[in-house]
């Protein structure tokens, strides 16, 4: 004990002759249980000074959890709105999925009330119908109305997985709840990758058009990219499907969520497609409602729901011809 206290002692003092604060810490390491040798490299110096200024080995820049991933050309892309970029005096009407002058009376109301959502509070158009803790969160496409929820309390709903998403402001976040906890939504059907990554479907995430490869566009409701052609893809999807498609192959995003995949159901055949929406009949119930329709392949259905489970588009109301 003696020995440590004059060794301490000594440190102290030899510290007092030192300016550098640095060089006082690299001198005041406690003696080890050998007598007061600590560990010594080849060089001579102690353990304390040779690690001295080394960062543990799974360390690095902690990233804001609200902050969206750093570009590395650059400064981070400006938020956007519908795909568009707001000014200083406007801010983002959700429901509709466009900038609205926030001085302007009316700008931005609630029309459409969103699907009511277990535990939810307020319905909102924008962020200026909630308070200043709470953000306007989607259901599940960046355009359309929300529920304001705080933007910690958003966190429950969100899982914890540092799995990057493309938000609705056209960012990219490390996490779903980094996204929520800057106070901005993520598509459910967009959310499998960062802006400009393919998720494991095979689908890429975007938040402006550069993100997607030629002949395609990113859609701002999905923040997906799709066929530059295909105004259905992006279009609302028909009550009971999940998106907006033209044939089979635009509901590849879906892939993987269902048995069997999902499949574009709607109107028209061949040439005369029209806009559908992808949907996964698996685990229909049918009605014996007489309704008959006649499907694409042919065939004559009771009614809509038995041509859906035989995954078959619709070419025309009543019996086959």
């Amino acid at each position: 004990m003696r020995l440590r206290s004059d060794l301490a002692r000594r440190v102290l003092a030899s510290c007092l002759l030192v300016l550098s604060a640095a060089s006082c810490g690299s001198q005041s390491h406690a003696p080890s249980d050998d007598g007061g040798a600590g560990e010594r490299d080849a060089g001579g110096r102690d353990a304390g000074a040779r690690d001295a200024g080394r960062a543990p080995l799974d360390s690095g820049p902690e990233m804001d959890l609200g902050a969206p991933i750093a570009e590395d050309a650059g400064p981070a892309p400006p938020r956007l709105c519908g795909g568009s970029e707001c000014g200083a005096s406007q801010a983002c009407c959700v429901e509709s999925g466009a900038c609205y002058e926030l001085a302007a009376e009316g700008g931005c109301v609630l029309v459409t009330p969103p699907p009511y959502e277990s535990g939810s509070g307020t319905p909102c158009a924008s962020d200026a119908d909630c308070s200043a803790t709470q953000f306007c969160r989607g259901l599940d496409s960046c355009i359309g109305a929300g529920w304001c929820v705080e933007r910690v309390s958003a966190g429950l709903f969100c899982s914890e997985e540092a799995t990057p998403v493309c938000a609705c402001d056209g960012r990219s976040y490390g996490s779903l709840c980094a996204a929520y906890a800057a106070g901005v939504s993520v598509s459910r059907i967009g959310m499998g990758a960062a802006c400009g990554e393919a998720a494991p479907t095979g689908a890429v995430s975007c938040g402006r058009d550069g993100d997607c490869g030629a002949g395609r566009r990113c859609c701002a409701r999905t923040s997906l990219c799709i066929d530059a052609d295909c105004d259905a893809c992006c279009a609302p999807p028909p009550r009971g499907t999940e998106l907006g498609c033209r044939r089979d192959a635009d509901c590849a995003a879906l892939e993987g969520r269902g048995d069997p995949e999902y499949f574009c159901f709607g109107e028209g055949c061949g040439a005369t497609l029209n806009g559908g929406g992808c949907l996964r009949a698996a685990g229909t119930t049918c009605g014996g409602a007489f309704a008959p329709v006649c499907g694409c392949d042919g065939v004559t259905y009771s009614n809509v729901c038995w041509a859906q489970t035989a995954r078959a588009r619709l070419a025309s109301d009543g019996i086959c011809e």
